[in-house]
């Protein structure tokens, strides 16, 4: 049949120019004959220049396929970007008699994404350590225990990092600290160009972010070095953090890109390996790691309790970084939603609630590997907990009426669950029979749309990450064949088994919506999550 839509020619060009450079001289030597020291010095460099240009012309006169012939506007678009950072550092290492080391380092990076006078990025570390085992011999046996090591550490890290939606081209990470324009909408018009101020605020003032960290550590190995165990205590102090915010539009602008908080961070690490079984056929091993991480916003530049660092996503005061707003059902003091005696539909609290925690402060893995001749098994389980996640995805389907919960009551109106009636002068009765005054699109569409907490579950989930069943070929297959180093076998399954809350009707809690500092909030953005299976056979010359 005829052609419905005119041809279009669309071309561009992307290139990446990445170069890097590093220098090292090491030196060690004994210094007597308990004492040992090594330096190291260096610099590194790193030089980003991204360039883009495309040109899209159409709609195209037929059949002529030129575009000379254009018949609309033409599409343009163009960028250049390019962002160097230079880093000078050094490292030492003095020992004593092999079981005492005190280790220092620093450095100093110059980064150009950063203004003129906030471009020196410094970073130090001092830690050291005493292996117990050899200074105290006497604490050791075969039976018990076989080595024992405790370590100390204070560091401070300066950060400038990408925030180019999650791109690892530091040239995608300019923090814009003057003002840029962009072409305005149907110009070039006559001849005179339009152009418009960027609705993110420029900020020349950001400064690196400092996060400065104390840790105790401890390592062991006991029964024969059968069984290992690593643990960590650690504070961390975030200073000037560098967040997106969300700005007023009534201002002109969207956003600004500010230092915004500063936060603490005290967590708990620990590894538990173990040799389960180990004998000429079979050998079983299997690990164990726990962390636990607790934060709080310690103070907001200029004084503030809240700020908005994207979505649902809040920086405030005394309380985890970050944390999920949203709205609410107005309650009475026990919880209960509080709803219209006439309608009884659910009333909306005006002012936004807090509703958990965005990031998880618990986790834990599991690990196992057992091998028997030729074959060996292996498995990956982990567990995330302690958090609260948006469920964006809950509202889409809400609207388009094809979730669970709309179809809960048949579509027919029924009493809120939970829900109370406001008698006055602070008194509540249970409601048993006021009905909602719709269940079709008014109400899951309008009213329940708009209450977040409706879509607010819990993130904690268990995953079987992996599972790898694996057969090495035995060498006498091949030998004769001096082509092969070794010959192997793999079935593996990825992302297995999810077990998550009842609670959670709709998908991943680890899915976010996009790659900035607004986490716990999923969306139709995201495709579902999958299982993946695959045979390898490996070849290794």
């Amino acid at each position: 049949g005829p052609a419905t839509t005119q041809a279009n020619y669309n071309t561009s060009t992307y290139s990446n120019f990445l170069f890097t450079s590093d220098f090292l001289v090491t030196a060690a030597k004994d210094i007597s004959k308990d004492f040992n020291l090594s330096v190291t010095l260096g610099a590194s460099y790193i030089n980003n220049q991204i360039n883009y240009l495309a040109v899209n012309a159409g709609p195209l006169f037929l059949p002529v396929y030129n575009i000379n012939s254009l018949t609309g506007i033409p599409g343009l678009g163009q960028y250049n970007k390019q962002a160097k950072k230079m880093g000078y550092f050094g490292d030492a290492t003095i020992g004593y008699k092999n079981f005492a080391f005190l280790h220092g380092s620093y450095r100093m990076d110059i980064d150009s994404r950063l203004s003129k006078d906030n471009r020196y990025i410094p970073y130090y570390d001092i830690d050291g350590s005493l292996v117990l085992s050899d200074i105290l011999p006497s604490i050791t046996s075969d039976r018990l225990l076989n080595y024992l090591k405790i370590r100390v550490a204070h560091s401070l890290t300066g950060n400038a990092s990408a925030l180019g939606g999650g791109s690892s081209n530091i040239a995608d990470g300019a923090y814009t600290t003057d003002p840029t324009f962009q072409t305005a909408p149907g110009f070039p018009f006559n001849g005179l160009g339009g152009f418009l101020l960027s609705t993110n605020i420029a900020n020349p003032n950001i400064k690196p972010e400092m996060i400065r960290e104390n840790e105790i550590g401890i390592e062991m190995t006991l029964f024969q070095n059968r069984i290992s165990l690593v643990a960590d205590v650690y504070k961390q102090k975030l200073e000037d953090g560098i967040v997106y915010t969300n700005t007023a539009s009534s201002s002109g602008f969207t956003s600004s890109l500010i230092n915004a908080a500063s936060t603490e961070t005290r967590g708990f690490e620990m590894e538990l390996k173990a040799t389960l079984i180990k004998s000429k056929a079979v050998t079983w091993i299997a690990g164990i790691n726990y962390t636990h991480i607790q934060s709080k916003v310690l103070s907001i530049n200029g004084d503030l309790q809240s700020i908005n660092i994207g979505g649902n996503s809040y920086a405030v005061v005394n309380h985890p970084f970050p944390v999920i707003e949203t709205g609410d059902w107005s309650r009475d003091p026990q919880g209960h939603v509080i709803v219209d005696p006439v309608t009884g539909n659910p009333t909306a609290d005006p002012n936004l609630v807090i509703q958990g925690n965005a990031n998880p402060t618990d986790l834990i893995g599991i690990t196992s590997s057992v091998s028997w001749n030729h074959f060996s098994l292996s498995a990956t389980a982990d567990y995330r907990g302690g958090y609260k996640v948006f469920n964006s995805l809950g509202e889409a389907m809400d609207f388009t009426g094809i979730s669970r919960t709309t179809a809960l009551t048949g579509r027919q109106r029924f009493v809120f669950p939970n829900s109370v009636v406001d008698q006055g002068g602070g008194k509540y009765v249970k409601n048993t029979n006021i009905t909602t005054d719709d269940a079709g699109y008014n109400f899951w569409g309008g009213s329940y749309l708009n209450v977040g907490s409706n879509y607010i579950t819990s993130g904690s989930v268990w995953k079987l990450r992996e599972v790898m069943l694996r057969y090495d070929f035995p060498r006498k297959w091949y030998s004769r064949i001096n082509v092969f180093q070794d010959i192997s076998f793999a079935l593996s399954g990825r992302n297995l088994i999810m077990l998550r809350p009842k609670t959670n009707l709709w998908t991943d809690p680890e899915f976010n919506d996009d790659t900035s500092s607004a986490v716990g909030r999923n969306s139709v953005n995201q495709t579902p999550p999958t299982r993946i299976f695959s045979a390898t056979l490996s070849l290794r010359f």
